[in-house]
């Protein structure tokens, strides 16, 4: 079982890394799954999960607590707490803080990261040339007469 939320997890990791170039939606997915994956690994072995890494870690739960105290102080706590669900993005921080060990993890995280950025960079300069969204099957808006709005 332990291997199987492991492999989960890492895989759920690459996918953010692949998805996270292009795709908002992809990285949610990939980041509520790695979540997900996180939480079952804690359930299964909490003694695995010791804060060694306070020195990293504080910071950022200082941060919080102080964004998450603000927002209940607020003249409208309601609606200041309802900005506080776009902090989804320090899950991966733990998670990967955490769950990663091994530097070839980090380094294939890093490689299917790059590679997706290079993709959707070459795309961009396409767009930018040609003017022409391959995607959405549209045209582009023009800037100068060789230079196209690239999406």
């Amino acid at each position: 079982m332990e291997k199987i939320l492991e492999k989960g997890l890492f895989v759920s990791l690459l996918g953010l890394a692949f998805f996270s170039p292009w795709s908002i939606a992809g990285t949610q997915i990939c980041v509520g799954l790695a979540f997900l994956f996180f939480i079952l690994r804690f359930i299964s072995k909490p003694k695995e999960f010791v804060l060694n890494k306070t020195i990293v870690v504080l910071p950022i739960f200082v941060y919080l607590a102080t964004q998450f105290l603000a927002a209940i102080l607020a003249p409208n706590p309601s609606q200041t707490l309802l900005s506080f669900k776009e902090e989804w993005i320090w899950m991966i921080y733990f998670i990967t803080a955490f769950t990663i060990t091994q530097k070839e993890q980090i380094q294939k995280i890093y490689k299917v990261l790059l590679i997706a950025s290079f993709l959707v960079g070459l795309y961009a300069i396409f767009q930018h040339f040609w003017g022409i969204d391959l995607y959405r099957h549209k045209t582009l808006t023009q800037f100068e007469p060789h230079s196209y709005a690239a999406l």
